[in-house]
């Protein structure tokens, strides 16, 4: 991958590009064969130490703002032209401590959080010591409208019981914690349908967290589970805001700020794809041509016009 400054982009911007290009291809792109065997322990040891080379070069964290926290604030445009340049490899954003759905529940935990969470779950999720999931999608209620999820939470003293089945939560197994969205029944039934929507802490060693499986994707094994929240008392944790309310069901990363960076992530892949195209139109010979000489190279210029237009839409 070369990365060219933009004339149209300011020198902080562009410097950015640069320095995470650099990380990139020194030692991401070169160890992808190493990197996706999560459990191994050499495995780990590489992550561990990439993850230091992003944050000693200051690029840890991007999404979170300067406030103690170890993220840099690079708001939403850096981080978009950033993700550019982190989209040529899948294993690129874990090791530079942006990743759903951790990003996401870093966001939540931040805004929303007590002192007594944040120094518990956020910390350590920032520094990447522990990993997080969430659990939002149910079996049997549209995944589009949050405010039709059937899971419920009741009080039992100062602890939450929560009953329910999720399912696609993403990165559940050896997740330390969940933020489970659930729906609250008040004793005094005040509150509309939206104020009744909780996201509650969950420590996934609580017994009545169980992953009942790990879906297929494409007939394939993922990290995708279905997780079933049996009846049980001391099941979670919610949350708050400084006031006392809860969050909002929903509040979180799904604004319009958080697609712009996944837009650009998607136009980086795109590019990767494009540069693997060219290479093997200009390598592969086909009845001792090279198979560029002719047809390909009208379908690369395509490419290259398709995916420009992508980056400015």
């Amino acid at each position: 991958m070369q990365v060219s400054p933009v004339p149209t982009l300011d020198p902080e911007t562009n410097q950015i590009r640069e320095a995470t290009a650099n990380i990139v291809n020194r030692y991401i792109i070169p160890n992808e064969d190493r990197l996706g065997d999560y459990r191994n322990p050499e495995t780990q040891r590489l992550r561990h130490e990439i993850q230091e080379h992003v944050k000693a070069a200051g690029l840890w964290a991007p999404h979170l703002p300067k406030d103690g926290t170890a993220g840099w604030g690079s708001g939403c445009m850096k981080h978009a032209y950033m993700n550019e340049i982190l989209a040529w490899s899948p294993y690129s954003n874990p090791l530079f401590g942006v990743v759903a759905p951790d990003s996401g529940n870093q966001t939540i935990l931040l805004k929303y959080g007590t002192e007594e969470q944040k120094k518990k779950w956020l910390e350590p999720l920032i520094r990447g010591e522990i990993r997080s999931c969430f659990s939002m999608t149910e079996p049997d209620a549209p995944g589009s409208d949050p405010y039709a999820i059937q899971t419920r939470a009741v009080r039992d003293g100062d602890e939450w019981v929560i009953n329910g089945r999720k399912w696609f939560t993403t990165g559940a197994d050896g997740a330390a914690f969940a933020i489970v969205m659930c729906r609250t029944e008040e004793p005094d039934g005040a509150g509309g349908q939206k104020e009744k929507m909780t996201q509650i802490i969950v420590p996934t060693d609580t017994p009545g967290f169980r992953i009942v499986r790990k879906i297929k994707v494409w007939g394939i094994e993922s990290n995708h589970c279905e997780v079933e929240y049996a009846e049980r008392p001391g099941a979670g944790d919610e949350p708050a805001r400084p006031d006392g309310e809860r969050p909002p069901g929903g509040a979180g990363p799904a604004g319009r700020g958080a697609r712009v960076p996944l837009h650009e992530q998607t136009v980086g892949q795109m590019w990767r794809a494009f540069d693997l195209m060219v290479r093997r139109s200009m390598d592969r010979e086909v009845r001792e041509r090279e198979a560029g000489d002719e047809a390909v190279h009208p379908g690369v210029h395509r490419g290259f016009v398709h995916r420009h237009r992508a980056r400015r839409g």
